[in-house]
């Protein structure tokens, strides 16, 4: 285990934490509370009415911020500084070790108060929860009685020994990832040059072409002519071959079509407009008119097709008789839609709901349900829709 400037600070495994008394176990205390080390000049905390605000105590936010002060790591043994932004396994050990001790400090105020429920007057006095702080005389005896000091001694063992083994597989590692040493040469690094190749020899001249000798002519008396005739023409070259004709690139075809769009795209209520407006074409009454738009509205909504006004309101279809409207809500509950629709009636429609039992606004059809039921109650209204009778306005 070594600290901040590479000392070691619990020392060999297993090594007790320095000795400790009940001066020094104060002073740890009184650096580690800070204001709530104790309230006795305040409070009396003999009075059983006022034991509750005259004890001291010790958060377990307060136990993680000592863990990291010089004091802190010289009591612990360990080097907690910076560990919450370390590596994922020192936070695991460093993490490990606080709870695990404050848990033994919280253990010992519950067994070792001189009052028995002093915890508990504490925490109803200073609105604590039970278990997140621990007392003055919890934190004494996890440090000074034999009955839990071996307990304590063996949290920071463990807590020593997991940081040994961490400190051994990072050296692991760094010799792993060290680069090794190459005895061989680059060729662009050669300390000399290569010579230059010499230049090769010109080719000999050709020799003069001699006149052939005749069979009549004799040639014991007569000298070797020296320079010969002069030499024939040279042959014409043959013509260059034509290039050959050039290989048209093939083209890249063209990118195929967007394919439509998916039926799993679509939301539930928009994948049932076409059944219900071919419910409608083969019955044209009002009732499967309603069902049909108050479907196509929701269609709309979940889609997110729809523009809402100031009062947050969209209006997908409007009749003399009744409307379809889809609200945005602002506020909703866990799980519900951010949008409703509703069909909002008016005139003879409005006076008919009005007789309906329905305990929540008389205005409006919220459901098929209550569209189904509408019409079920006043079969009169059902009747068949026409350009004179349902006439839509928007």
């Amino acid at each position: 285990m070594r600290g901040p400037q590479g000392r070691r600070l619990g020392g060999p495994r297993g090594l007790r934490p320095p000795a400790l008394n009940k001066q020094t176990t104060r002073q740890h205390w009184d650096a580690a509370t800070g204001p709530t080390r104790t309230f006795h000049e305040t409070y009396d905390k003999d009075s059983p009415h006022q034991r509750g605000l005259a004890l001291g105590y010790l958060t377990r936010k307060k136990w993680y911020k000592y863990a990291t002060t010089p004091m802190g790591e010289a009591l612990l043994g360990v080097s907690c500084r910076g560990w919450s932004s370390s590596g994922i396994r020192k936070q695991d050990r460093v993490r490990t070790l606080l709870e695990h001790s404050f848990g033994l400090f919280v253990e010992c105020s519950k067994k070792c108060s001189w009052w028995p429920g002093d915890v508990d007057r504490v925490a109803e006095r200073r609105d604590l929860v039970p278990g997140s702080f621990c007392l003055y005389v919890g934190f004494v005896n996890a440090l000074l009685n034999a009955n839990f000091r071996g307990r304590y001694e063996q949290i920071l063992s463990e807590a020593q020994r997991a940081e040994d083994v961490e400190e051994a597989e990072d050296a692991a590692e760094e010799e792993a990832a060290r680069p090794r040493v190459s005895n061989v040469v680059e060729m662009d690094e050669l300390p000399f040059e290569f010579a230059p190749a010499p230049a090769p020899a010109p080719a000999p001249a050709p020799a003069a072409d001699l006149q052939p000798l005749s069979d009549t002519e004799d040639t014991d008396d007569d000298p070797m002519p020296t320079g010969g005739p002069s030499a024939a023409p040279a042959p014409t070259p043959a013509p260059a071959p034509a290039p050959a004709p050039a290989i048209p690139m093939p083209r890249r075809p063209p990118p195929p079509a967007p394919a439509p769009p998916r039926g799993s795209n679509l939301t539930r209520y928009e994948k049932r407009v076409p059944d219900m407006k071919a419910k409608f074409d083969a019955a044209p009454v009002v009732a499967n008119l309603m069902l049909f738009e108050f479907v196509r509205c929701k269609a709309e909504a979940s889609a997110k097709r729809l523009v809402y006004n100031a009062g947050n309101r969209a209006f997908t279809a409007q009749y003399e008789k009744f409307s379809f409207v889809s609200k945005w809500r602002d506020t909703i509950h866990p799980g519900s839609t951010q949008w409703d629709a509703y069909v909002e009636l008016k005139g003879s429609f409005q006076e008919r709901l009005r007789g309906m039992d329905r305990g929540r606004n008389r205005a409006v059809l919220r459901s098929e349900a209550d569209i189904k039921r509408f019409f079920a109650q006043h079969q009169d209204l059902n009747y068949t829709v026409t350009d004179t009778n349902t006439r839509r306005v928007a």
